[in-house]
């Protein structure tokens, strides 16, 4: 199968596009950049995708790729992802998060309208729920602007699929990735950082949000999944979860005590965003499980493990974009 897929020099696209790799498919996707370091290089993926040079708002360069390409089905990862660096910049989150996306459905719709369509969102769009697992038919609440955006874009999917504009089109909402190449500023992959540069791992003086966390290999391929029966389930959302969920205190202890006993932790003021933090995040991922069959073969711990072997590998990459 010929997939295009945006964002795929990022965490989500670069892990989808080595598993399609290794499934025989061929990956395309857009470069908007050349940084030495991202998560394709680092996975030794990059030269095996086909690249064009161009930005994920140019919806004439899409529909080109797409005809010249011959794609037919296209996954939608590409997005301003970090919860923490939104409020800074908030034009370039809903022009990414939002036009990116409409122009991507736009492309399709005039290329081949019902190939097959997945749209990557995330568990924060749901917004604040309370203290239960989020299942599907919760009405979203978002507030924070990068979760509000993705909410958006996922109202502008639902109106495409209905319209009958792009009708084999999928959403789905995972939980936070643990993963392998990760420069991003997410908890796991910088608390390693920040033990292996000597530097100590910072916890926040209150405020302890529950998150819930998946082996990065395990959601993506609850991804591919997804996309690939999406002309089973059209319409429909997916939520992708562990069922483990930890604070942000029980995971630097765990990556401490199991990986570096002799790092140490300091306690800090939450940042100003944490204001808008959701306190409490959990999925109800029974929808998948029973539909598709699908369930995680790590536990988050074993995904832990992973990834800090994975940076011990890798010292000199070690202060990349450490906090």
């Amino acid at each position: 199968m010929r997939i295009l897929i945006t964002g795929a020099a990022g965490v989500y696209g670069a892990h989808l596009a080595r598993l399609c790799l290794d499934r025989g498919d061929e990956v395309f996707s857009l470069r908007h950049s050349d940084r030495p370091n991202d998560c394709a290089s680092l996975l030794g993926v990059r030269d095996k995708i086909t690249w064009v040079r161009g930005n994920m708002l140019d919806g004439e360069l899409l529909l080109q790729a797409l005809a010249s390409w011959n794609i037919q089905a296209f996954v939608h990862a590409a997005a301003l992802p970090i919860v923490s660096t939104a409020p800074s910049m908030l034009r370039a989150v809903w022009s990414t998060n939002v036009d990116g996306t409409v122009a991507a459905l736009e492309a399709v719709r005039q290329y081949k309208p019902d190939m097959l369509f997945l749209y990557i969102s995330t568990d924060k769009a749901i917004g604040t729920q309370g203290d239960r697992p989020y299942t599907e038919d919760m009405a979203p609440r978002p507030e924070a602007p990068y979760d509000a955006s993705k909410y958006a874009a996922e109202v502008a999917c639902r109106s495409y699929q209905k319209m009958g504009y792009v009708p084999n089109l999928v959403v789905t909402r995972s939980c936070n990735i643990i993963a392998p190449g990760d420069l991003n500023f997410r908890l796991v992959s910088n608390t390693i950082r920040q033990f292996m540069c000597h530097v100590p791992a910072k916890v926040y003086s209150r405020g302890q949000f529950v998150r819930e966390f998946i082996a990065v290999e395990d959601a993506v391929e609850a991804q591919l999944l997804c996309l690939l029966r999406a002309d089973e389930t059209p319409g429909e959302t997916f939520h992708i979860g562990s069922g483990t969920q930890l604070t942000q205190e029980e995971v630097i202890e765990y990556v401490r005590a199991t990986h570096f006993p002799a790092g140490h932790v300091i306690l800090v003021e939450p940042p100003p965003y944490s204001k808008i933090e959701i306190p409490y995040q959990a999925l109800d991922s029974t929808k998948i499980r029973q539909r598709h069959g699908w369930a995680p073969k790590l536990s988050v711990f074993q995904a832990i493990d992973r990834v800090a072997a994975w940076w011990k590998e890798r010292p000199q990459l070690a202060p990349w974009s450490l906090l």
